[in-house]
């Protein structure tokens, strides 16, 4: 009996881990194969992407954005500009919005990070980074609706 009383509770906490990790904008199709992480896609090829990084358990937000900005700006991207976005739990978080010629096409990017403490008692706290990238002129088009979704990520 008492491990039917905790049933509802273990049904909670499995809907609540497969649950999408965000609510993307209205245009993007939330793709259900097997590649990593929570990914979605437009007609036009902009691509967003929420995946958990679990190694970083110290040196924080700060720490971790700026490690981000520096890697992308060593891999030749341009930084364009930053700022501060709160998750769906209100967990405060950094985006970051970078420019970069692919293959000689100008390309947009968008990172946006935040330090997720656990739940449970026996976790650790990891990263949750959301993605968004597409060609300059789609990106430009679809950055607000991107940076107005991140407030529907999972904290």
């Amino acid at each position: 009996m008492r491990a039917l009383r905790s049933l509802p509770l273990v049904a909670f906490l499995l809907a609540a881990a497969c649950a999408a990790p965000m609510r993307p904008p209205a245009d993007f199709v939330v793709l259900q194969d097997a590649g990593e992480g929570f990914r979605a896609i437009t007609s036009d090829d902009a691509r967003l992407r929420v995946r958990d990084l679990a190694e970083p358990t110290q040196g924080g937000l700060e720490f971790w954005a700026d490690t981000l900005a520096q890697d992308l700006v060593a891999r030749g991207y341009e930084r364009k500009d930053q700022g501060e976005v709160k998750n769906a739990a209100g967990g405060i978080g950094r985006w970051l919005t970078f420019a970069a010629n692919v293959q000689g096409e100008k390309v947009g990017y968008l990172v946006a990070v935040w330090q997720v403490e656990p739940t449970l008692p026996w976790g650790a706290p990891f990263l949750r980074v959301a993605e968004f990238a597409a060609v300059d002129a789609v990106f430009q088009a679809r950055v607000e609706a991107v940076k107005a979704a991140l407030a529907t990520v999972r904290g």
